[in-house]
């Protein structure tokens, strides 16, 4: 049902702890280890990006649900990005906003999504197997490549803090 009404899902995942063993003492102190905001940059680039190339005059609203103990460092962190130029010329996200659960249209299709990408980390990402499970190969499938992932781990996480970094 949800995937024939998307338009574009990004997902995003780290692991937490990793990430702040990982992080520099240049990135602790500027960003923090929390990975919650840093994950919704991201989604909000890679939507930005599709936006681009797929419907360039259009713009987006994001939501987001509130109640997260990082609600107000992501916040502080969209409003920094949508208030820089050239970010917001990627972003062109007219609003930003934390809702509660069930306010807005789509919050219920990232819980579904968000559910199912956790559920594909225990059962098989964190054995080894980047093999999705069925239900989740399902939906990717019936959502048409409208999906785009990043589990940013290992050698890739090592590498966003490296070019963070010299930022």
């Amino acid at each position: 049902m949800i995937g024939g009404h998307i338009n574009r899902v990004s997902v995003v995942a780290f692991r937490p702890n990793e990430f702040a063993e990982r992080a520099s003492i240049k990135w602790k102190e500027k960003f923090g280890v929390g990975t919650h905001s840093i994950a919704v940059q991201l989604c909000m680039l890679t939507l930005g990006w599709w936006r681009a190339d797929h419907c360039p005059s259009e713009n987006f609203a994001y939501f987001h649900e509130s109640g997260d103990h990082e609600e107000g460092r992501v916040s502080a962190a969209v409003d920094m990005m949508r208030a820089d130029k050239e970010y917001a010329a990627i972003l062109r996200a007219r609003s930003f906003a934390m809702v509660d659960k069930g306010v807005a249209r789509g919050l219920e299709a990232a819980d579904f999504v968000a559910w199912h990408w956790n559920k594909h980390y225990i059962d098989k990402l964190k054995a080894g197997d980047d093999t999705p499970r069925k239900d989740f190969a399902d939906f990717m499938s019936m959502a048409e490549n409208k999906v785009s992932s990043a589990f940013v781990t290992g050698d890739k996480l090592t590498e966003f803090f490296r070019v963070c970094d010299q930022l």
